[in-house]
């Protein structure tokens, strides 16, 4: 069962708390990925966990069991938020090998992604505008991390988080 190790103050809203807990259940690194897709969240390959949304709140999974969460309500939610990514990292041991062969990915459509873009066309990215921006994010030519805008800690990040959730629906690895 889940532990709350620590509780602050929510930067995004004082109103809200940010806390870090640990489950009992640990991940080898290949199993991440298939969590990612478990919880349509994202897996940050580069720093080795998994993100993903659950209501309001941004849950960060490692894998030696911990787990950071924001924007959580009070201690109660954030136990079962722990409760929940312990199911699913078991759920995810017992059934790696049927989750990869499922991995259907889900058709979206280009305009979804680029709503949730910053729509500056500032050509940070090495396109022109937004659109051709989504466009390639859909083909896998292009990276999240490469709209500099969408990367600015706090001004961007619920944006951000839905498209890691979006883009890893569609059997996309969003690299960070």
């Amino acid at each position: 069962m889940g532990v709350i190790r620590e509780v602050s103050v929510c930067i995004g809203d004082p109103e809200k708390l940010r806390v870090i807990g640990k489950v009992d259940e640990t991940l080898d690194e290949e199993l991440l990925p298939l969590l990612a897709r478990v919880l349509k969240g994202g897996f940050v390959k580069t720093q080795n966990f998994v993100t993903f949304r659950m209501g309001m709140s941004f849950i960060t999974v490692y894998p030696d069991g911990h787990v950071g969460m924001t924007m959580v309500e009070d201690e109660n939610e954030a136990l079962k938020i722990l409760e929940y990514v312990e199911e699913k990292i078991r759920y995810v041991k017992e059934n790696g090998d049927k989750i990869r062969a499922k991995n259907t990915p889900v058709k979206v459509n280009v305009l979804e992604i680029y709503k949730l873009l910053p729509k500056t066309n500032c050509g940070m990215c090495g396109e022109k505008t937004c659109m051709a921006f989504a466009l390639k994010l859909t083909t896998g030519s292009k990276e999240l991390s490469e709209c500099k805008p969408l990367m600015l800690e706090g001004k961007y990040i619920r944006q951000r988080e839905s498209l890691i959730s979006l883009l890893t629906s569609m059997g996309i690895d969003v690299y960070l």
